[in-house]
């Protein structure tokens, strides 16, 4: 039989996809082990011995994926019918999609990885300057957020771009590079390929950046006048002088401080201990992976933060550079709930499934720890909060919150649009585009007069591509495992004086641990009809920012049930700018239940002692309504 030609048999298929498999995961398994620790150690040192290493590895391991022969196999086993083991079937599936990623020349796969760690050794050693000194990414930041100072704050504003004209010139030939690869495999170009093999279909992301636009116009319009009127009252200035650097973000994707400031709160504490300390009370150790993991400032060593894992089995690791402030808290959750994801991975499932099952649901476990350090109850009881100033504070948290939301959404668009027009077409004006996009998504006006390949200084283009799709990820299905994993006051109550050695919050390690379903289609899970819309049918309401929709936060308080859900379970009307949601009643009296990705729906437990209305909130975690609205579940 032709290596190219798959039996009609089921069983002989899959007999031939494990004949495949079996010595293709023998020789992947050790070059990623390799490569993980190489890249790790690049990140961590900015040596150029681990640089090089990881760039032989990177390439060895995609010249193998670039062969033909295994690629025709796996291509006519699938349009054979697959294979009849599921597990196996998605084992095809993704070896599908890596081998024709990589069906290129060995040339062109060395040049790009080449400038890839090219690329990516340059922002791991480059120290902005200014007044002549070499100063880091986070000193930068802190004059952002508190210099009061016009002229300098703009200097830490242009000092945060130097690094553009650095990789400028690299980054566009890498597009150019990746583009050509992407054509010879018969797509449009890079963008559209990687996201068409990561099942991600690019006219319905846009159509839901679409509705994202629409949906928070009208309220990030309302929140950037108010934002403009205060900003312009501390600077001396009008509204109509404002410049980008007038805001507490070189990118303007963090929301400045409203109302509170939560820094002082951090001040002299060890951030990775509040972090031990609360993922141990919902049932998620990370203390082997502290051990592991790289958290300090250090010369030559990346100034960004990501997890990594490194063998898909216990060893995980985070790298960040950590100073006492609620910004570093926010990452360090966010960074744990990508660890404490890819540590509780099912150890039994075949080394190529033993991964995240998509960018939305690892996203989405990182974003339902990393807003907990704007949460009042995570405060009072994890970074110490006296219990009236967190109850003061409560408010001006909540709202923080939803300003967040806001502005990072509204980053998301201009980063996804210009990085698909980047690679539609590099050679137009990428600086006017860029501005063009700040302007109409974030209300930033350009400054006067500016050239500078400002766009090219974020470094999601050059090393992490999709940044805007994984960060609009992260928002939008973290609020979907919210709806399974709620995080409520039962459940942050976990190791609190007084609190019983049993009384701990599982049901969000068991939430997060469950979550690793591989949906067929990933962006179903961000708008679904049993779910609150992202955007209402007037497309006026974008979840999580309305006001009045505040009232359906994680977080109940203590004093009424340790996270029971009020009676009232609809919002009402408001008078923000929302149309507000109401949940499918109806359905939930006939017994039928969210579904978390595909199956067939499960009747209503007939022990369950709370109302449907409520129920329909809990259900979808495998945990039982206890772990949400207090009603009871012999589930």
């Amino acid at each position: 039989m032709a290596l190219t030609t798959a039996p009609a048999a089921p069983e002989e298929r899959l007999a031939k996809f494990n004949e495949l498999l079996v010595p293709l995961v023998a020789k992947l398994e050790p070059l990623h082990v390799a490569l993980n620790h190489a890249t790790w150690q690049a990140s961590v040192t900015g040596r150029d011995e681990f640089v090089q290493e990881s760039a032989r590895l990177d390439a060895q391991i995609r010249t193998l994926l670039s062969e033909r022969e295994p690629y025709l196999l796996l291509l006519a086993l699938k349009d054979a019918g697959g294979v009849p083991d599921p597990i196996a079937q998605r084992q095809l599936e993704l070896l599908v999609h890596a081998f024709r990623q990589h069906q290129l020349p060995r040339e062109t796969i060395e040049r790009m990885v080449r400038l890839e760690k090219q690329l990516e050794r340059t922002f791991n050693n480059y120290r902005a300057q200014l007044d002549g000194q070499p100063v880091p990414d986070n000193t930068l930041r802190e004059l952002l957020k508190v210099s009061d100072d016009p002229a300098r704050r703009r200097a830490a504003w242009e000092a945060s771009k130097q690094i553009g004209l650095e990789v400028v010139e690299d980054l566009l030939e890498l597009v150019r590079l990746r583009n050509e690869a992407a054509r010879t495999l018969a797509f449009d170009n890079y963008y559209s390929m990687v996201l068409e093999l990561d099942e991600l279909d690019e006219t319905e992301l846009f159509q839901l950046l679409d509705q994202l636009d629409r949906g928070t116009r009208p309220g990030f319009e309302a929140y950037k006048r108010e934002l403009d009127q205060g900003l312009a009252r501390r600077f001396g200035t009008s509204t109509g002088e404002l410049q980008p650097w007038h805001y507490g973000d070189p990118f303007f994707q963090e929301a400045p401080t409203s109302g509170v400031d939560l820094d002082p709160w951090f001040h002299d504490r060890r951030l990775e201990d509040l972090a031990r300390r609360f993922f141990a009370a919902v049932g998620l150790e990370i203390g082997d992976l502290l051990e592991r993991s790289d958290l300090y400032e250090k010369p030559g060593k990346s100034q960004h933060a990501f997890c990594m894992a490194m063998d898909r089995g216990a060893d995980v690791r985070v790298l960040c550079n950590l100073r006492p402030n609620e910004y570093w808290m926010a990452t360090m959750l966010h960074e744990f709930g990508h660890a404490v994801y890819d540590k509780y991975i099912d150890r039994s499932l075949p080394w190529m499934l033993r991964q995240h099952a998509h960018i939305l649901t690892t996203e989405a476990s990182a974003m339902l720890f990393g807003r907990l350090s704007k949460n009042a109850t995570w405060l009072r009881l994890y970074a110490g909060v006296p219990d009236e100033e967190a109850r003061r504070a409560a408010r001006a948290t909540a709202r923080a919150v939803r300003e967040q939301l806001l502005v990072m959404t509204r980053w998301c668009l201009v980063m996804c649009h210009m990085e698909r027009a980047l690679y539609r077409d590099p050679a137009q004006d990428l600086t006017a585009l860029w501005w063009d996009l700040v302007e109409r998504h974030q209300l930033i006006r350009r400054p006067a007069g500016r050239r500078a390949p400002d766009w090219a200084s974020k470094i999601h283009f050059s090393v992490a591509p999709r940044g805007g799709v994984g960060a609009l990820c992260r928002d939008t299905s973290g609020r979907r495992l919210s709806d399974r994993a709620p995080v409520s006051a039962r459940a942050l109550r976990g190791l609190a004086p007084g609190a019983a050695v049993g009384d701990r919050g599982d049901a969000v390690g068991g939430g997060v641990r469950g979550f690793h379903h591989r949906l067929d289609r990933p962006l179903a899970i961000l708008d679904r009809p049993d779910r609150p819309p992202l955007v209402s049918r007037s497309g006026r309401c974008y979840r999580g920012l309305c006001p009045r929709l505040a009232v359906r936060a994680r977080f109940a308080s203590s004093a009424r049930g340790m996270g029971r859900r009020s009676a009232r379970e609809d919002p009402q009307p408001c008078s923000s700018v929302c149309c507000c949601w109401r949940p499918p009643s109806a359905r939930a009296a006939r017994g039928a239940r969210p579904q978390l990705g595909p199956g067939p729906a499960t009747p209503l437990p007939t022990a369950c002692t709370s109302s449907a209305s409520s129920w329909i909130r809990c259900a979808s975690t495998s945990m039982g309504c206890r772990a949400r609205c207090g009603g009871d579940s012999t589930r």
